[in-house]
């Protein structure tokens, strides 16, 4: 029933015509519509190169931007390893710096404490040798002066012989 309403519709459209062409090819005379469906087939062809051929375009730009973002990539991910490398050389080069100057401060600081400790015994026997000269002197001016504590009962002695 439907169909029949299909086909007996007052109003017609394309799709409702090429229907009406293919189903019922008897009621269309041929040479009526041939030419305008051969010109809307060379249409179509035309139509879908066309849209081919922009696609190939926009495909073919579409590559060869992808291609310069790949090599854009590239070398930014050869230069960031270069940049790398360089940092890591001028790292380890730092370390092995560092290093050096760790073992040499600690050599220095080793030899300033066995300097330092030779030269506190120095100083130590040289106060000790002072010490001894100055109560060497010491006791030789007490000695030539006669001042000495036992000389008290001597001092009394020739005091008393000189009167």
């Amino acid at each position: 029933m439907q169909e029949t309403n299909k086909n007996s519709s007052p109003l017609i459209n394309a799709s409702s015509v090429n229907e009406l062409v293919t189903k019922n090819p008897m009621l269309s005379p041929p040479g009526l519509f041939a030419p305008y469906q051969q010109q809307k087939h060379y249409i179509n062809n035309m139509f879908q190169s066309r849209m081919t051929i922009e696609l190939c375009t926009q495909l073919n730009l579409l590559q060869e931007r992808s291609a310069l973002c790949i090599k854009a990539r590239d070398t930014f991910i050869e230069e960031a390893i270069e940049k790398n490398r360089e940092t890591e050389m001028r790292l380890k080069k730092a370390l092995a710096e560092v290093e050096f100057w760790k073992k040499s401060s600690h050599e220095k600081t080793v030899l300033c404490n066995d300097i330092a400790s030779r030269l506190l015994t120095l100083k130590k026997r040289e106060m000790r040798r002072k010490k001894v000269s100055e109560r060497d002197l010491a006791e030789e001016a007490e000695s030539s002066s006669g001042d000495n504590g036992d000389d008290d009962d001597l001092d009394t002695a020739s005091s008393l012989m000189c009167k």
